[in-house]
């Protein structure tokens, strides 16, 4: 049996929503929120290493 799909009538009254669209269309938010993030300014392998060489005293 496939999946049952909302009808056009629906859409915007909110009957037509299910948990799992909604949880799909949260993720889809936050996949394009991060795909629109800059890039860093330092390289997180330059930061590790700062923190290291503070860590042991050399900085």
């Amino acid at each position: 049996m496939g999946r049952v799909e909302p009808r056009p009538g629906l859409v915007g009254t909110g009957m037509g929503a299910d948990p799992e669209k909604i949880r799909e269309l949260q993720e889809e938010a936050s996949r394009q929120e991060r795909a629109r993030r800059k890039k860093p300014k330092k390289p997180f392998r330059k930061v590790m290493r700062e923190k290291q060489l503070k860590s042991e005293g050399y900085e």
